[in-house]
């Protein structure tokens, strides 16, 4: 009997979509249903039936409102895979389905007779047969593909009439109950089929007796035009592209660990869900430091457009005008496919899209550059939600937070104190979008198995990004993240926004992928670097809202922070952007991806993300305060950070008041300074130092590296604030081109030019 709760979910979704509005959205109007952890299991074939039905029990079903006339079936079958056979939808599947739903008819699935909303089980999609062409037979074919196939047994099958309905019949019926009487019966048509493979090989006998069920109307094996090859495990290593090899699937909320095992043995593992960090709405609360940052920083704020003009003229972070990719890993943007002729094209300028090649990825039916999605090239944005990606990243309409990769796109383009200046000059960088929302979906479910998507997409020939940006985080540690990083993050920085929880992020308050950055760093100068970014207001404090701790690399601006958001027409129909102030972690983030698509565009600094990310947390404004909170000890400071040609000396005013005076150029005696000692006895050369900084009366941040070949190698420390007293820098000036003797103790910051 259906229990009370699920009938009121299902009434209650039917509500939310339809009082008050007789508009119509395009397409279906999804909710999932909640859940808090993920299965991983083997990608199913249309016979295994346990594991069908286990999914089906124990996975989060969706609720979706069709309107009168929906193809249900069609549905299920984007979804959950066609099974072989004259089957629309699998048969166990379907009886499932129909139980769920009271009143549901299988007549009813082709053609809805009124508008319903439906509770779909989970399902992982199958592994679907594949029709190839064979012009010289099947057991050639077979030979082509590597798939275990015995002649004789196939032979036998098909020219025996009887014979071939037996096993078609049995084929059928293992679709619905347990499998193993189809089992049982190819066996005892191996064993009796004179010099079959039985009992050595007995995936080559199963794999005849399969092809031949599925394919009817061969009875002369070498004179076919095509042959359709079942959806078999082997296949997997063979010449057919079966990819992913497993599916993550969404549980129940409240399911134990020993159910969800008892009732899929097949279980490879168990994992946390992730949860989109997303704006934050009562800005108030956090006082005006942060809610009113814009208005009190002014000109300033995020960062002074004059001081990143300076640096930028002064450094060679526009080389490359083709400049550096951002894959904005969101919400989804829906202004750059088709390319738009309204006012949008004034913040994003089509020529910041990075489109992928045409003849990269032609054809809509097949993965040419394997990035995940089929027929992409031409595109700038891909939904990666599915299980098989999808051309264009356009934003779910009934998805609350549907305008935050708009915003956080905005920022990552430098924000809206440089849009006049994108519109006179390229900058030298391109976005990407990649979205996980599926459309039309109320409340998205997103686990790592979307990480490991956007990784293998932005790695794919002919996409190739630098940076990658990501609003994401789960109270779990992702699974084979180091191994993902390494495999296909080799020369890209991933940017992650802190988190929106204003915990320290140790122990049980540790959030994922945001603490894998700070202290941590890269073996070597070309591995993935994760650069975890939290937010501060406009005073430089640690904003109450962000995430903090060892774990963070830098704070950036994250308190309103000027963006945009979607205007809307009635419809819930995206027809432009108004411009908004935006709050939170993820804002903060991609100001950092902005930085360091400028920095990899440098070609000391290009594909060398640990360089990349170490430049980062030494650009930093030291602050004694934030030393706990984050791993750098301060705030981003554009300007200091871009500075890849000249060493940065940021002086005290001489006239003892609060201005600061940073000057670029060549510290000339570096290598003759000699040691400096940090404390009593501990001794460093100063060639190795880079970055010496003071705050106040207290302790100088010190951070040294004697190899940086060896990110790693990185140590903060703490020293005698006098240390650099006893130093005198000989200075020459780029602007001025004056060289001239700078007393130590006149030195508020050093940042030598990596």
């Amino acid at each position: 009997m259906r229990r009370i709760a699920d009938s009121l979910s299902i009434a209650a979704a039917a509500i939310v979509w339809c009082l008050g509005s007789t508009s119509q959205a395009a397409g279906l109007k999804i909710a999932n249903r909640p859940s808090d952890m993920v299965a991983v299991i083997p990608r199913p074939t249309a016979t295994d039936v346990d594991l069908i039905k286990g999914v089906a029990e124990l996975g989060a079903p969706q609720i979706v409102v069709f309107p009168k006339g929906a193809d249900v079936a069609q549905f299920v079958t984007e979804k959950c895979g066609r099974p072989p056979g004259n089957f629309k939808i699998h048969p166990l599947y379907e009886k499932i389905l129909l139980e769920r739903n009271a009143g549901l008819t299988h007549s009813d699935l082709d053609s809805l007779p009124e508008q319903k909303a439906l509770e779909i089980p989970a399902c992982g999609k199958f592994i679907e047969d594949v029709t190839l062409p064979a012009p010289k037979g099947v057991e050639k074919l077979t030979k082509e593909l590597a798939v275990p196939f015995d002649t004789g047994v196939f032979e036998r099958v098909v020219k025996d009439p009887a014979l071939r309905k037996d096993v078609q019949q049995i084929y059928t019926s293992a679709l619905t109950d347990n499998s193993k009487d189809y089992e049982t019966a190819w066996k005892s048509i191996c064993s009796s089929t004179p010099n079959a493979s039985l009992p050595g090989d007995i995936a080559s006998c199963r794999n005849a007796i399969q092809i031949a069920a599925v394919n009817p109307k061969i009875t002369k094996p070498n004179m076919v035009k095509e042959v359709t090859v079942p959806a078999l495990t082997q296949l997997a290593t063979s010449g057919v592209d079966v990819e992913p090899k497993d599916v993550r699937i969404a549980l129940r909320t409240g399911v134990a660990e020993d159910a969800v095992r008892a009732a899929i043995p097949q279980l490879q593992n168990l994992e946390g869900q992730l949860k989109f960090v997303t704006e934050i709405e009562d800005v108030q609360r956090f006082g005006e430091s942060c809610s009113k940052a814009a208005e009190r920083k002014g000109d300033s704020w995020p960062y002074s457009v004059r001081d990143f003009l300076r640096v930028a003229s002064l450094n060679g972070i526009n080389q490359d005008q083709e400049g550096r990719r951002i894959l904005i890993v969101d919400t989804g943007f829906d202004f750059s496919d088709p390319i738009r002729t309204d006012s949008t094209r004034l913040v994003f300028d089509p020529f910041y899209f990075h489109r992928l090649n045409q003849m990269v990825d032609p054809d809509p039916q097949r993965d040419k550059n394997e990035d995940g999605v089929k027929g992409n090239g031409g595109w700038a944005g891909v939904n990666l939600s599915g299980v098989s990606g999808r051309t264009s990243s356009a934003t779910s309409i009934v998805f609350k937070h549907r305008s935050h990769g708009l915003s956080v796109a905005a920022v990552a383009l430098g924000g809206r104190p440089v849009e006049e200046l994108r519109r006179v000059v390229h900058l030298p960088m391109r976005l990407g979008f990649a979205s996980l929302v599926a459309l039309d979906t109320l409340n998205p479910i997103i686990n790592t198995g979307h990480i490991e998507k956007a990784l293998k997409f932005a790695a794919a020939a002919g996409n190739e990004f630098n940076v990658v940006n990501l609003s994401l985080s789960s109270t779990d540690k992702i699974p084979g993240w180091d191994d993902i990083v390494s495999n296909k993050g080799k020369g890209r920085v991933f940017v992650v926004a802190a988190g929106n929880d204003g915990n320290k992020l140790t122990g049980k308050d540790a959030v994922w992928p945001a603490a894998f950055g700070g202290k941590s760093a890269p073996p070597d100068t070309t591995s993935g670097a994760v650069v975890s970014v939290g937010a501060h207001d406009a005073d430089g404090n640690l904003a109450l809202f962000s995430n903090k701790g060892m774990a963070i690399d830098v704070l950036a601006p994250g308190c309103s922070v000027p963006s945009y958001e979607l205007r809307l027409d009635s419809d819930g129909r995206a027809i432009g952007i108004v411009p908004r102030n935006e709050t939170g972690t993820s804002f903060s983030a991609p100001l950092v991806s902005f930085v360091a698509a400028l920095l990899m565009n440098s070609p000391k600094l290009a594909g060398r993300p640990g360089l990349v990310k170490a430049r980062i947390q030494m650009g930093s404004d030291y602050d004694w305060a934030l030393r706990d909170d984050v791993y750098a000890s301060g705030i981003l400071d554009i300007a200091k950070v871009l500075s890849v040609d000249n060493d940065v000396l940021e002086l005290a005013d001489a006239n003892g008041g609060k201005s600061r005076n940073i000057r670029y150029g060549t510290v000339l005696n570096k290598s003759t300074i000699g040691e400096v000692e940090c404390h009593p006895g501990d001794k460093l050369g100063f060639e190795t130092v880079r970055k010496a900084a003071r705050s106040g009366a207290n302790d100088l941040l010190l951070f040294s590296n004697d190899d940086d070949t060896k990110p790693s190698g990185l140590e903060r420390k703490f020293c005698d604030k006098s240390i650099l007293d006893k130093v005198v820098f000989e200075f020459r000036d780029v602007e001025t081109g004056d060289t001239t003797s700078i007393p130590g103790s006149a030195v508020l910051d050093y940042v030598p030019a990596p």
